[in-house]
C-alpha cells in the first residue's frame, strides 16, 4: 500500500509539472537556456552515451531494493553511479527524487526535482514539436520518452527520417489525458545522437539510413 501511495504521489507530481511546463515563462526560459548550454557540453563529454540502456536495469534494481526490500541507502548508491554518469537523466532523477520524498527528505527531493524540471524545459524551450522546423532538440532518444511521460502522452508509432540536412523523429502519440484528442505527430531533432551514430559505425548519413531502414522526405 504504501508503494502504490509513493508511485500515486510521484505521477500526481509528474502530472502537476506538466501543467506548469507548457508554458515559459521568462524566469522559466532562462532556466532552460541553462539547462540546454548543460546539456550540450554533456553531449560533447567523454561521459555521453546517448544509447545507454543500463540505466534503465538500474532503476528496477533500486525500485526493487527501496520499495520491497526497505533498502532505502542501497537502492539510492544503485543509481547514483549512473546519475554521476548522466546528470541529465530525467527518468533517474525522478526515480531519485519519488525516493527521497518517500524517506521523508522533502527538500531534497525538491531540489532534485527542480533540476529535472529545468531539463524538461530545456527540451520544450527547443521546439513546440509541431513541425520539422519547430522540432524539439534532444541529445539522446530517451529524452523524448521523457517528454511523453511527463505530458501524458503515449506513443503509438515511430518514424526515423532526415529532412534537408538534418535527422528527425516523428513519434505519433495520443494524449491519454484527453482521449477524445486525435493522435497527433511530434518531431525531434536527433542530430546530436545521430551524428554520433555515425561516427561509430563510420558510415555517411545515406548508408546509415539504409542501413536503419530509414526513410528520408525533403518537403
Amino acid at each position: 500500500m504504501k508503494k502504490c501511495t509513493a508511485l500515486f504521489l510521484f505521477f500526481a507530481l509528474i502530472a502537476s509539472a506538466a501543467a506548469q511546463m507548457i508554458v515559459l515563462t521568462p524566469e522559466k526560459a532562462a532556466i532552460a537556456a541553462k539547462y540546454t548550454k548543460l546539456r550540450l557540453d554533456y553531449a560533447k563529454s567523454k561521459d555521453y552515451d546517448p544509447y545507454d540502456r543500463e540505466y534503465q536495469d538500474a532503476a528496477k534494481k533500486a525500485d526493487s531494493l527501496f520499495y520491497k526490500e526497505k533498502k532505502q541507502r542501497e537502492a539510492l548508491a544503485v543509481i547514483e553511479p549512473f546519475i554521476k554518469k548522466n546528470p541529465y537523466c530525467v527518468y533517474l532523477l525522478q526515480t531519485k527524487a519519488s525516493m527521497l520524498r518517500a524517506m521523508g527528505k522533502t527538500n531534497e527531493a525538491d531540489e532534485v526535482r527542480q533540476t529535472w524540471f529545468g531539463i524538461i524545459n530545456s527540451i520544450m524551450a527547443s521546439g513546440d514539436g509541431k513541425s520539422f522546423q519547430t522540432a524539439m532538440q534532444v541529445i539522446s532518444v530517451a529524452e523524448e520518452y521523457d517528454v511523453l511521460r511527463v505530458l501524458k502522452w503515449e506513443m503509438v508509432d515511430q518514424a526515423m527520417t532526415n529532412h534537408g540536412s538534418h535527422f528527425y523523429d516523428i513519434l505519433t502519440v495520443k494524449n491519454t489525458a484527453r482521449p477524445d484528442v486525435e493522435p497527433f505527430d511530434i518531431y525531434f531533432n536527433i542530430d546530436i545522437p545521430f551524428s554520433l551514430m555515425q561516427k561509430e559505425y563510420s558510415a555517411d548519413p545515406a548508408s546509415t539510413l539504409e542501413n536503419s531502414k530509414v526513410k528520408s522526405t525533403n518537403q
